[in-house]
């Protein structure tokens, strides 16, 4: 049974990231994909609020169409709406004129987060006593048991969120989609930084997931443009 809780090392590094592409190295600086940063809930809810007007529109444009090939692509339009306006809104809110940089910096005696992690929108360069934790949220792509290089079914370890606790306050959380994080853990263990991994029980496939939502929205598109055409 594995642990739900673990403090990261050289010797259990591999135990949890092994299924990278190319071998994992030490990278002393970690770029952040500022458009995949996790939004504030406020922020989300505008997300919504705007797909919801897209959806309208596209329900609108269906009704009048009476097109099956028009309800399929605004069912597609609509979904992506979602992740494109969360993109173009975290975009926006994170970049920070005043401190544009948005990569993390790491060494034997600093870290340098950028200000885009923090509420006050400030950057910390951290000596080593400063960074009191890295706690990480993961868990594999695939529920199997044991932590098998040789699985058949390949997984890798999927972040749900990874936050840097420090004397000055914590940064906002990052996740799987916003940072290179086998090279991050990487850095932080072979530098000898703290950092705890903990297990969730929340399956580790977001794609998947997202697919089934996906075909699930455009039956219930094409079922209600036919109940709109020959039953209404």
């Amino acid at each position: 049974m594995e642990a739900p809780t673990i403090e990261l090392t050289r010797d259990n590094f591999k135990s949890i990231f092994f299924q990278t592409l190319i071998k994992t190295k030490v990278q002393p600086e970690i770029p952040i994909l500022r458009c995949a940063v996790p939004l504030p809930n406020a922020q989300r809810l505008k997300a919504k609020i705007i797909t919801a007007a897209v959806f309208i529109i596209a329900c609108l444009l269906v009704w009048q169409t009476q097109s099956g090939a028009v309800a399929i692509g605004a069912a597609i339009i609509t979904y992506l709406s979602y992740f494109l306006i969360q993109m173009f809104i975290a975009n926006k809110r994170y970049f920070i004129q005043e401190s544009p940089l948005c990569e993390i910096k790491i060494n034997q005696e600093q870290i340098y987060l950028p200000a885009l992690l923090f509420d006050d929108r400030k950057a910390r360069t951290l000596e080593r006593e400063d960074l009191l934790n890295v706690e990480a949220v993961w868990n594999f792509t695939r529920s199997k048991s044991g932590y098998d290089i040789n699985d058949p079914e390949p997984r890798r370890a999927y972040l749900f969120s990874v936050i840097f606790k420090t004397r000055y306050g914590n940064s906002i959380p990052l996740n799987d989609w916003s940072i290179e994080h086998p090279e991050l853990f990487k850095t932080l263990v072979e530098y000898n930084y703290p950092v705890t991994m903990i297990r969730t029980a929340k399956r580790g496939s977001p794609i998947t997931i997202h697919t089934k939502w996906f075909f699930l929205f455009v039956f219930m598109c094409i079922l209600i443009h036919s109940l709109i055409k020959y039953v209404i």
